[in-house]
């Protein structure tokens, strides 16, 4: 098990208790510390979060914290709060927000109607009394 502190220091620790499960070889726990900003550049604890990963997650986060040059707990608070935000403003403004592949995919999905089966068209029949 690794945990990764706000530091970014790794500390090993025993696996004991992830012998039992069937997905201990492919899950990487990853222990991130959240911080609430509050002022200017001052953080202050306020909870733990623990994140299960697999290795190509890890590596993934990994290598895109240290694109911008910040741990790993950093970049993945950055991210995660930064979405959660959106997500939350979009939820209060009752709007939904879609990237530019989901709103082809909702725009398609209208304007292609599904072929209806001949048992769905038999229901429908069935449904209007027609005969």
């Amino acid at each position: 098990m690794l945990a990764v502190s706000a530091s970014a220091s790794v500390v090993r620790e025993s696996d004991n208790a992830y012998q039992s499960s069937s997905n201990a070889e492919r899950l990487l726990p990853t222990c991130f510390n959240l911080y609430r900003y509050r002022g200017q550049n001052q953080m202050h604890k306020t909870s733990s979060l623990m994140v299960h990963l697999d290795e190509e997650s890890n590596a993934m986060l990994t290598a895109a914290a240290e694109l911008r040059r910040i741990s790993v707990s950093d970049y993945v608070r950055s991210v995660v709060v930064g979405q959660a935000e959106r997500e939350l403003a979009t939820a209060e403004s009752h709007t939904i927000g879609m990237t530019s592949d989901e709103q082809l995919e909702f725009w398609n999905a209208f304007s292609k109607p599904p072929k209806l089966t001949k048992a769905q068209e038999d229901l429908g029949t069935m449904m209007r009394g027609d005969s």
